[in-house]
């Protein structure tokens, strides 16, 4: 196993809405995150699988024109994962509006 994979043993899965590639930058702790390479056979469909090392998380979705009028983002959701967790979070659109939520 690699140094890296075995720092970053936890899973932020994001499920966005279909045909949504490209239209939306997901950041964790303010930075820009995407399904890594070594990852790529088990990205969803639609959605991002982003490995993380365990720790405290602010996630956010944002449109992916930075210099946009109005671009729209969504909610910050807050994470906890320790050693192996895996959190499941689904994006939808309502009225115009981005909402993060987790995936039950």
């Amino acid at each position: 196993m690699h140094e890296v994979e075995a720092r970053e043993s936890c899973r932020i899965w994001l499920h966005m809405p279909s045909g949504s590639d490209g239209l939306y930058k997901i950041y964790v702790n303010r930075n820009i995150r995407l399904t890594p390479s070594r990852l790529k056979s088990r990205r969803p469909v639609s959605g991002e699988v982003i490995p993380v090392e365990p720790g405290e998380y602010a996630v956010v979705v944002r449109e992916s024109e930075v210099y946009k009028p109005g671009r729209v983002e969504s909610n910050t959701i807050s994470v906890v994962l320790q050693a192996q967790e895996e959190v499941k979070l689904v994006l939808n659109t309502e009225n115009g509006a981005l909402v993060l939520s987790y995936d039950h």
